[in-house]
């Protein structure tokens, strides 16, 4: 959801130079949730992550994770990706957009889908081939950074 308020902030404002963003969910990986979810949160308004296995492991490295996903937010961040659907043709400055492509969550279809409709800004697009959802916290790290760190010179 951060990268989506990234991209919402830069149509908002011209104070921004450029734009990171790590697996935009334009489109996620559970359509068939994001669709039952405004209906869904009165009944269930938490919804069990899917993969526990991944839960487990950042535990044991000592970060937090929930094992649930509000409905009520996801709701929200579908709100969100709607504006920001509208809102890409507008964005003129420069963005670095990275993609796991063993993202769980994010569809990667959404990166090339944000390259596509942010046709006015200079986008780079950065595959990054070894993580999932949470990226920075997995293998790519260190493409993560560097990626960064040239994006900034």
């Amino acid at each position: 959801m951060g990268a989506l308020l990234g991209l919402h902030a830069a149509s908002e404002t011209k104070d921004i130079d450029g734009l990171i963003v790590i697996n935009t969910p334009i489109y996620t990986t559970s359509p068939r949730l994001m669709s039952l979810a405004p209906l869904l949160r009165y009944v269930r308004p938490y919804y069990p992550k899917k993969r526990q296995g991944d839960l487990m492991e950042l535990s044991r490295q000592g970060r937090f994770a929930y094992d649930v996903m509000p409905l009520k937010a996801l709701q929200s961040m579908h709100v969100l990706r709607d504006k920001v659907i509208k809102e890409l043709p507008g964005l003129d400055l420069p963005i670095l957009l990275m993609q796991s492509r063993w993202d769980e969550t994010v569809d990667p279809r959404s990166a090339r889908f944000i390259k596509e409709k942010a046709q006015r800004a200079p986008v780079r697009l950065v595959a990054l081939e070894n993580s999932g959802h949470c990226a920075t916290m997995g293998p790519d790290t260190g493409v993560i950074a560097d990626q960064i760190i040239e994006f900034l010179k």
